[in-house]
């Protein structure tokens, strides 16, 4: 019960948040859009194309992916093979969520604290792209706020499923 609740008020804190960073990837990601088709027009019609542009795409891609896997495990819109989990009784398969989805946590936990020190140690040697000598730390930065997001919104979901499976062994 109170697994739930938690679920409940995370998730609710998360809505804006995963909303946020929807817009966000949208935005950029239309960007990119932009950006590579007036790169191959320059390109094609004056042998001119946009400086830097590849590297800004590939800053742009990073932030793109993060935030849209966050917006993904939102809406529970991600791809799942459960050929062999969908055999199991549904308190197995619950079980296994619960699992899966501590694992997949803990993962994304690790991956947040290296980036965060991936960020921290390419902040403080000043490292630059090599074309437009731009910072590279705000786009891991960036990246690290994505996983944050992934994180909560996992841990929303961890304790639902918790929440359910103590729930039921309860009863």
């Amino acid at each position: 019960m109170r697994l739930q609740k938690v679920a409940d008020i995370l998730t609710k804190f998360n809505r804006p948040l995963v909303a946020f960073v929807k817009y966000v990837a949208l935005w950029i990601l239309a960007m990119m859009m932009f950006l590579t088709f007036a790169d191959v027009l320059l390109r094609y019609i004056f042998n001119s194309p946009v400086p830097g542009a590849t590297e800004l795409i590939e800053f742009m891609m990073g932030i793109v992916v993060t935030f849209s896997v966050a917006y993904t495990a939102h809406e529970k819109s991600h791809i799942g093979v459960d050929l062999l989990v969908m055999k199991l009784k549904e308190r197995t398969r619950k079980m296994i969520g619960v699992f899966t989805n501590f694992l997949t946590l803990g993962l994304f936990i690790l991956i947040c604290w290296q980036t965060y020190i991936l960020m921290t140690e390419d902040y403080h040697s000043k490292i630059i792209s090599a074309v437009l000598y731009i910072p590279v730390y705000p786009f891991i930065a960036t990246v690290t706020v994505g996983f944050v997001i992934l994180c909560l919104v996992l841990l929303a979901e961890f304790f639902g499923l918790l929440g359910e499976v103590i729930s039921e062994w309860t009863r």
